[in-house]
């Protein structure tokens, strides 16, 4: 190549060569700037709306979206996180020799089971949800009702020819009221 040609070579290489450089800051100002943007935006994410929040247009399609997903409406438990859909209220037990009544209350935040005291060999009989007869099923060895959402009263009676020494209770049950006897 003569001088010439390097002398003219030389600026449109180092055009070319700017060029390049601007476009690779670009880029890397822009991935930088992304970066930033997204790591800072991460902690603090945005909060859930809360359900009378949600725009007119959109509240009907909230059950549809939350369908499998209902227990994130529902209560965190103080210290560990959890969140927590079933409140069981004070167990009301009324026991004599020859059988028992019990009542309480729950307050359910989505459709859910509701354990009920007695076992597979003092099984409870005329059991009420709020009044209503209601089947009652094994769960886990235990019998449950399944509870819609609301404040719900459950009551039932046990029968024996004597009065058991025990009589099972579920864990959940966190206050619990008996009257032995009388």
């Amino acid at each position: 190549m003569s001088p010439a040609d390097e002398k003219l070579a030389r600026p449109a290489e180092a055009s070319y060569n700017a060029r390049m450089e601007a476009s690779t800051m670009r880029h890397a100002t822009a991935a930088v700037l992304a970066f930033a943007l997204l790591s800072s935006s991460l902690p603090g994410a945005a909060e859930p709306l809360k359900r009378e929040e949600v725009p007119s247009p959109l509240k009907d399609w909230v059950g549809w979206v939350l369908r499998g997903h209902e227990a994130e409406l529902c209560s965190l438990s103080r210290g560990s996180g959890a969140r927590n859909c079933a409140w069981p209220g004070t167990l009301k037990l009324t026991l004599a020799e020859s059988g028992g009544t019990f009542e309480q209350t729950w307050r359910m935040e989505t459709e859910d089971w509701a354990p009920l005291p007695g076992g597979p060999e003092r099984w409870p009989q005329d059991v009420r949800v709020d009044g209503a007869a209601a089947p009652v099923v094994e769960r886990g060895g235990a019998p449950a009702v399944r509870l819609k959402p609301g404040a719900r009263r459950l009551s039932g009676t046990f029968r024996w020819s004597r009065l058991p020494e025990q009589l099972e209770i579920p864990a959940e049950v966190g206050l619990l009221a008996l009257n032995l006897r009388g």
